[in-house]
């Protein structure tokens, strides 16, 4: 019989999926956050955090879901991704 119990997710995995859900960018993320705009590429390539951050950071991702829920936005969706900008003669 094989243990089927889950690991919890990794905090990188934790932001990885608030930034799917929100569609926010991963340098704005981390200057809102932690006042970090390098956060998430640093998490990225095996970074440590201090625990105090961590702890604000798990508050920031809080507070958004908060008032995302309390907004109407139960789910929220990534958003799209702005159009290119048509060049001279309509070109991308």
């Amino acid at each position: 019989m094989t243990d089927m119990t889950r690991t919890p997710p990794t905090f990188l995995q934790e932001i990885e999926a608030f930034l799917a859900e929100t569609g926010m960018g991963e340098s704005y993320f981390g200057k809102r956050a932690a006042g970090n705009s390098e956060l998430v590429s640093r998490l990225r390539g095996n970074g440590r955090v201090w625990p105090e951050t961590e702890a604000k950071v798990r508050s920031f991702i809080s507070a958004v879901r908060t008032n995302l829920r309390n907004s109407g936005h139960v789910n929220a969706t990534p958003s799209r991704q702005p159009r290119p900008r048509q060049g001279k003669g309509g070109v991308a």
